[in-house]
């Protein structure tokens, strides 16, 4: 039996050379292939960035939209033309029904949108007096909206084809002041400097520095509790009634010790009426956005409201009626229709389903898909304690199983968490702020 042995494992009397080891692995990828690979990602990222931006130059803005589009009344002629060629009606062109309707024919639905008033928009709403444009409803909006990621602005972006604009507020976007002290705390888009700035005020007036904080800490975290358990009710309601009977039982102590809550019920917790009476009111100055006084405010609005202001306040560039007017267009490019003075009188319901709306005039208008309404719970389903007012959009019969959703609490005392409460709310001359009025 002969053993061949390799070159370099083998004597031999007729060779000096020294054995050669086998050559080790090359590496998958060199270095200089990494440099290149990234240089080239760089370079597609650029050119990426560029066609976007050249891109959204060329869309039309809401500068290009004619204003006339928020007054399309609805005559019987186009309603009737649209009375058997619908998906889904949509009662009242307030923002939820602008957004679900932009969404919709997004979609491929179409969509139709009748408004008893004569001009569509709902808080959107702007007119004019002396040469100046007022707005009725929006004074400004957060949710980081100069940040092209954020999921906000992402969101605007969707339901207006891209076309609404934002101006960001000055630095100082709110000034909480007392009327009968003249004292006032600036807020600006940082929450610490906005917490620093309330232990300064409060260290300026001999109170205990440790409770302070401590208060400010535990005021924060709550709002970030409040924060995840809004998102997790909201996420329940949006899963099947059963899941939802499965989770609640777990999920709804949390909810009710962080959820449902008040808000003053909240600050006690975090020691607020230990450091200062005025503490709890100089955190809830801006209780006049979610239009409900903190003995009665659930704390998850609260902390939705206060958290969206983290990174500033923002205004839609043109005034408030350039969302309406935006969403507008989007809806109509794909098809739909969005009519004022068209007030709905009943939601017709076949066979335990909305089919349709009825309008004066005996004017009906079927949807294939469902009908929306964004004319508010009393409006729409009619209430027990409801006094005087239009009937509601839905016979009694078919309202009674949706009814008793409402929940009407009465509350007792002013609702003032502390000597700092809203009494007038206002833009100051020029300036790009709020300015809360409070004592």
């Amino acid at each position: 039996m002969r053993i061949h042995l390799p070159p370099w494992g083998r004597k031999s009397n007729f060779s000096s050379q020294s054995p050669v080891p086998p050559s080790p692995k090359t590496p998958l990828l060199a270095s200089d292939d990494i440099l290149r690979g990234a240089l080239v990602a760089t370079a597609l990222f650029v050119f990426s960035l560029a066609v976007l931006k050249l891109r959204r130059r060329r869309a039309p803005s809401w500068r290009d939209i004619d204003p006339a589009i928020l007054k399309v009344g609805g005559t019987r002629k186009r309603l009737e033309a649209v009375a058997e060629k619908t998906d889904v009606v949509l009662i009242g062109s307030g923002l939820g029904s602008l957004t679900s309707a932009a969404l919709l024919s997004k979609a491929g639905y179409k969509v139709v949108i009748l408004e008893q008033h004569d001009v569509a928009g709902g808080a959107t709403h702007t007119f004019e007096g002396g040469g100046f444009e007022f707005d009725v409803g929006i004074h400004y909006l957060g949710g980081r909206l100069h940040d092209f990621t954020s999921p906000v602005r992402r969101l605007w972006s969707a339901v207006s084809d891209g076309k609404l604009e934002w101006t960001p507020s000055d630095e100082v976007y709110d000034v909480c002041f007392n009327s009968k002290t003249d004292e006032s705390i600036p807020f600006i888009a940082s929450p610490s400097a906005n917490s620093a700035a309330v232990l300064r005020h409060f260290q300026a007036k001999k109170a205990n520095t440790a409770a302070c904080k401590a208060a400010l800490s535990w005021y924060r975290i709550y709002q970030w509790i409040g924060w995840f358990v809004a998102l997790a009710y909201y996420t329940l309601k949006a899963l099947p009634p059963a899941v939802t009977q499965i989770v609640w039982p777990l999920f709804g102590p949390v909810w009710r010790r962080f959820g449902s809550a008040s808000v003053k019920d909240i600050l006690d917790r975090c020691g607020c009426p230990a450091v200062a009476t005025e503490l709890s009111g100089v955190l809830t100055y801006l209780y006049g956005d979610y239009g409900v006084t903190p003995t009665r405010a659930p704390w998850f609005l609260h902390a939705l409201v206060s958290t969206h202001y983290d990174g500033g306040s923002f205004f839609p560039t043109g005034g408030s009626a350039s969302i309406a007017k935006t969403i507008v267009s989007a809806i109509t490019s794909r098809g739909g229709h969005v009519f004022v003075r068209s007030p709905v009188d009943e939601i017709v319901i076949e066979n335990g389903r909305a089919v349709g709306v009825r309008l004066k005039g005996d004017i009906v208008i079927r949807a294939k898909v469902g009908v929306i309404s964004g004319a508010g719970f009393r409006n729409t389903f009619g209430c027990a304690d409801a006094k005087g007012g239009s009937a509601p959009l839905l016979d009694p019969a078919a309202a009674a199983p949706q009814r008793c959703l409402l929940q009407v609490r009465n509350a007792s005392g002013s609702g003032r968490s502390g000597q700092w409460a809203v009494g007038a709310v206002g833009a100051v001359g020029s300036e790009r702020s709020g300015r809360w009025a409070v004592g």
